[in-house]
């Protein structure tokens, strides 16, 4: 129907000789385009009129006509779908922030990398790849957007979600914290956005999710039980696939590595499918510290091959420099080069007065700029320019009819001065919002605070069981359609929005805050007795799912000392340190220690000693080692408890000594006290007070040997099937024994006290050939097979040993995998077996410590598979370079420093031989690694430097290793008895003290070379007899160089064709067969004086150590050969 003919009816009002309005006149006029103003749905205006028996048949009389015209205007202006009157706050859109939103297409679009896919965001110049997104070249983006809270910063987030949702596989989403002040439920934002993706893959890729579920289940393991429990949406896509039995270590470090590589394995496996995937993250400055370690856990995840974007908003005036999210802005700051992903910061600002005008003319539907400037002013000046403020400000005035709508003559109607007089200049936009909330009914207003103590959002029947018991309603209805309606009113007064069929969320945090401070008088009272409620009436299945909401709700304002109080805040921190949530998990274990009675140990002894464990426990995770101290000291200094009680908490204590102390000395004194106080004496005559008081050790080694010697004969007597149906074991005090052990080994290691190691070693051997199997046994038998190796040669027995260890480790598992595959694919079966093999079970190691969480173990699989391996190979140095920076990342992420030496010495070594910057390639100095920032003289980092500068000086001034050889000897092995890397390293200085043999005429000097090349000679071939199958071609070259250096032309010239042809054709060996060739020509320049052969052989040296990519070494073996009048270009001879 036609506006002007409603219009004429409101005029109708002041002109009594109006021509009468009958039905037909309104069906004439409904041809005419209606205006956005309609009727109700299902009327007309001829139905509204035949209300009257006589609208047809008879004209309506001036009274009638008046009166018949404003009841109808009535009608239709109270009807919902009426909006000529009403601001038009949908229409607002985002004004004055073009430059944030175009910055944050450009992120998108350098993330997509293809032109087609993000085409209609943003036209780069991207290469094409036959139409799809080349996932290895995709950078990871994370977009900080910051500014005061109103200013728009979700607004601008969700201005890129249409463009993401219009790709073929994209998908925005999004999660949001609650005010701190409030909860702390570790990882609800992420879990919520997680949670829409799953949601999204159900109905999109049915089968797809039933594929994910299966290898998810595969790599997580026991984590996801966390998982499912975090992210619900998962149940039903893991239920029907079983899940490996992995070890759930107490190690709160361990366990933390466990929980974050079941977050990235989840986020691949969603990345994979759902791709580009955005997670907004709104209000970070409220996120938990686990959450935003976990954030920059996914995003500098190198391994993760998809485009990521994740965009977190957060208030810039409630960040301070100290806070955990600027001290995560600052380490993601430092870090996004080395791990492959940008990050962008946008400051959004309040708007201009001009914007400010142009926000209210788009409410106003206003096209002209003066006509509201006047207006804006006011509104400006009350509000300062905030965008969301100015909104309720306008909805303010237009609540109090200081801004309203005239029909008479079409267009909204204010007085400024009138504005000005009754409001007042406030930055508190809580206040407008409370005012607007406390003008709706009471029940509405308690139902709202209600709700917003539940979070920011909230399960509808979870409110309605608050409502039935707590609230004092005036309206006696409690029913569920009851409160619906009241719901609906909230709804539709713009406080809350609907999400989901039985969840509502509050449209802003303000909103929430504004409800949350109606009733301030009893507000943690009345949350505790919200808590109580909430106890009594859920299911257990119900309270499970909202624990954490729970036992926050219950902990405000709590004193009572009540049992069932202190057992919820023991389930809540035990349900966070299983997600690694250790700051959650500290918080509720101390509130539950805090609600201890005095006599804790008479009447909840076994609640009490939980309690302080796991507060010990996540604190020792958390580096606060006073606190965790404090707690340890409770307990072990409690005469009422016993040895097997305190058990746990020792173990905190000790390993804090060891692991973050770094005290090994100390580490092993207590460990050696406390295997006292348990009644266990290691295998020999009061080695514990002998080894403190310092009293003599020469007779230790022959105990030692005696009892390793013993304990290998135990294992070898028995046949494969008996180690195959050996039981778990199941005795508690022997298992407990068993981990002291086990935490003495690393602590007699890096202290050098290799007798101890094997006493240790031996001990967990006997005591899983009586009581069973337990997960370090795999571990002490390999480790026993490296001593074989070691002390006796006994090659067959070392074997033996490793198969024992492969069947036990299959019997137990992914338990320990880690530290069982390291001990044995880099100390044992590389001495047994060619060392090619080796690289498959280090990469099940690095695999397996990764998944369990078994970290340390886990790097140096990698670094062994990844570098030592492939070195000790000859693989190109191209190859291994391009692996350092990956095994760099993950080092440092996992926290391991002596790891990430020896990578930076490796790295280092590889830059010196590709093409050095420093002017001399055999110091192992240079852009990766510098000595001089080492602090102190660790034994083992000199190791790795000593290691690294032979194998240079090998390449470049073998005079000089021969040199380091005479003057360090054995010093490797004695400093790294166990590493594959001892054969490689005694084969350098035996090389290099033949050939400086060879050239030295001081006769004194070239008898001292002799005589140490010699004896690693023997070594070597003492090696190969025993049944080494990798230090083969070593003794020959070996026998080549002695022949040489003795004249034996013939047996010289064989052993080194030998020794060439074996690498080459068998093994590929790279830089063995450069440096044998090379010489092999040296022998034949200068001992032979035969230069044609010579030369050939330097060709094959140039060529080898080329292909190799050792460059520098190509360039100065040429410069020698002009030197000696020979002229080699691109291998030709001139």
């Amino acid at each position: 129907f036609n506006f002007k003919i409603l219009t004429m009816m409101a005029i109708d009002q002041r002109s009594s000789d109006r021509q009468s309005i009958t039905a037909s006149s309104w069906r004439k006029s409904s041809s005419i385009q209606s205006f956005p103003g309609r009727l109700p749905k299902g009327s007309t205006p001829a139905s509204s009129l035949r209300e009257s028996s006589s609208a047809r048949s008879c004209p309506l009389q001036p009274i009638q006509r008046k009166t018949r015209a404003k009841q109808l205007l009535e009608k239709t202006l109270a009807s919902s779908d009426f909006t000529i009157n009403k601001l038009k706050i949908q229409s607002i859109g985002l004004v004055g922030k073009d430059k944030e939103i175009a910055a944050l297409k450009r992120c998108l679009g350098r993330m997509m990398k293809t032109y087609e896919e993000c085409a209609f965001i943003i036209r780069p110049r991207y290469r094409q790849s036959n139409n799809k997104i080349v996932h290895s070249d995709v950078r990871k983006e994370i977009v900080l957007l910051k500014g005061y809270s109103g200013v728009g910063k979700t607004s601008v987030a969700l201005s890129v979600k249409r463009d993401v949702n219009r790709t073929k596989h994209g998908l925005f989403v999004e999660g949001k914290y609650d005010l701190n002040t409030i909860k702390e439920q570790p990882y609800s934002a992420i879990a919520h956005a997680y949670g829409q993706v799953l949601k999204h893959l159900k109905e999109t890729q049915p089968e797809e999710c039933l594929k994910m579920g299966e290898e998810l289940c595969a790599l997580v393991g026991s984590e996801i039980e966390a998982l499912t429990y975090l992210i619900p949406e998962l149940d039903d896509i893991v239920d029907n696939y079983s899940v490996a039995a992995y070890s759930d270590a107490s190690d709160g470090s361990r366990k933390e590595d466990k929980w974050r590589y079941a977050f990235r394995a989840l986020t691949r496996l969603l990345t994979a499918r759902v791709y580009p995937l955005v997670i907004l993250i709104d209000d970070i400055q409220w996120a938990d510290p686990s959450s935003l370690g976990l954030i920059e856990w996914l995003i500098n995840d190198v391994q993760n091959p998809h485009p990521l974007m994740i965009i977190g908003c957060y208030r810039s005036n409630q960040l301070n420099d100290d806070s955990n999210l600027a001290k995560t802005i600052k380490s993601l700051g430092e870090t996004g080069e080395a791990y492959g992903f940008n990050m962008t910061e946008l400051e959004l600002a309040n708007c201009t007065k001009d914007e400010a005008n142009q926000i209210i003319m788009k409410m106003l539907g206003m096209d002209r700029e003066e006509d509201t400037r006047d207006l804006a002013k006011t509104c400006f000046q009350r509000t300062q320019g905030n965008p969301f403020f100015l909104i309720e400000f306008m909805k303010m005035l237009h609540h109090e009819k200081l801004l309203k709508f005239s029909f008479g003559i079409m267009k909204w109607t204010y007085d400024v001065r009138t504005i000005e007089a009754e409001t007042v200049s406030t930055s508190n936009v809580t206040e407008l919002l409370q005012t607007r909330i406390e003008d709706m009914h009471g029940d509405i207003q308690q139902l709202l605070h209600c709700a917003a103590c539940l979070g920011p959002s909230f399960r509808t029947s979870t409110l309605h069981v608050v409502s039935r018991t707590m609230l004092q309603l005036q309206n006696t209805d409690t029913s569920a359609k009851a409160l619906s309606m009241m719901l609906a009113k909230a709804e539709q007064a713009m406080l809350i929005e609907k999400c989901s069929e039985d969840k509502y969320r509050w449209v802003h945090d303000k909103v929430q805050q504004a409800a949350l401070t109606l009733f301030t008088s009893n507000n943690d009272d009345f949350m505790f007795q919200l808590g109580w409620v909430l106890i009594q009436n859920l299911s257990e299945k119900e309270l499970e799912e909202e624990l954490f909401d729970v036992v926050d709700l219950v902990n405000k304002g709590n004193d009572n000392k009540k049992e069932e109080f202190t057992v919820l805040n023991l389930r809540a921190a035990k349900k966070a340190k299983q997600m690694s949530a250790f700051h959650s998990a500290s918080r509720y274990a101390a509130k539950g220690i805090d609600l201890l009675p005095a006599n804790k140990w008479d009447t909840v002894r076994q609640l009490a000693l939980e309690l302080y464990t796991i507060a010990a426990e996540v604190e020792y995770a958390l580096g606060n080692i006073s606190t965790s101290e404090e707690y340890c000291k409770v307990v072990v200094e409690e005469k009422k408890l016993t040895l097997l009680e305190t058990f746990p908490l020792r173990m905190v204590q000790i390993n804090a000594l060891f692991f973050l102390k770094l005290c090994a000395d100390e580490a092993i004194g207590s460990r050696l006290a406390l295997l006292e106080a348990m009644d266990f004496e290691l295998p020999r005559n009061n080695f514990d007070l002998w080894f403190h008081l310092g009293k003599s050790r020469s007779s230790f080694p022959h105990r030692t040997s005696k009892a390793l010697q013993k304990t290998i004969k135990r294992l070898a007597e028995k046949p494969i099937d008996f180690y195959s149906s050996m039981p778990i074991m199941t005795d508690v005090k022997y298992k407990r024994v068993c981990c002291v052990l086990s935490r003495l080994i690393p602590a007699a290691y890096f202290s050098r006290k290799f007798d101890l190691l094997h006493l240790c070693t031996c001990a967990i051997a006997d005591l899983t050939m009586e009581h069973g199997v337990s997960e370090h046994s795999m571990y002490a038998i390999a480790t026993i097979g490296i001593g074989c190796r070691h002390e006796s040669n006994d090659y067959p027995a070392s074997k033996y040993l490793a198969e024992i260890t492969l069947i036990l480790q299959k019997k137990l598992g992914q338990i320990n995998q880690a530290a069982t595959m390291h001990t044995l694919y880099h100390g044992l079966l590389p001495w047994t077996e060619p060392i090619h093999t080796c690289g498959d079970g280090l990469h099940t190691g690095y695999l397996s410590g990764i998944r369990n969480g078994e970290s340390e173990y886990a790097v140096w699989c990698l670094l062994n598979h990844a570098l030592m391996v492939p070195w000790t190979m000859g693989a190109p140095i191209e190859q291994m370079l391009a692996e350092c920076p990956k095994i760099m990342v993950q080092s440092k992420q996992l926290g391991h420093t002596v790891a990430v030496v020896t990578n930076q010495c490796f790295w280092q070594m590889l830059l010196n031989l590709r093409y050095p910057k420093c002017s001399d390639p055999t110091k192992l100095q240079g852009e990766i690694f510098n000595p001089e920032t080492l602090k102190g003289n660790d034994n083992f980092f000199v190791s790795q430097i000593h290691l690294a500068e032979c194998r240079l000086m090998l390449v470049y001034d073998r005079p000089a290793l021969a040199k380091v050889a005479i003057a360090c000897r054995d010093l490797f092995f004695k400093l790294n008895p166990i590493s594959f890397q001892v054969m490689g390293e005694t084969f350098d200085r035996g090389v290099a003290l033949f050939a400086t043999a060879r050239h030295t005429k001081n006769r004194l000097k070239r008898r001292k070379y002799i005589r140490n090349a010699k004896k690693i000679h023997s070594t070597i071939k003492s090696w190969e007899k025993a049944g080494n199958p990798n230090v083969f071609t070593y003794r020959i070259l070996l026998d080549a160089e002695q022949a040489a250096l003795y004249g034996k032309r013939k047996k010289a010239e064989d052993s080194y064709k030998n020794a060439i042809i074996v690498l080459v054709a068998r093994a590929g060996h790279l830089h063995h067969a450069a440096l044998f060739n090379e010489l092999y020509a040296e022998y034949l320049y200068q001992g032979c004086n035969d230069e044609e052969e010579a030369l050939y052989r330097w060709e094959q040296s140039i060529r080898y150590y080329k292909e190799w990519g050792a460059l520098k070494k190509v360039e100065l073996l040429r410069q020698h050969i002009q030197r000696l009048s020979i002229a080699v270009v691109d291998g030709v001879v001139e």
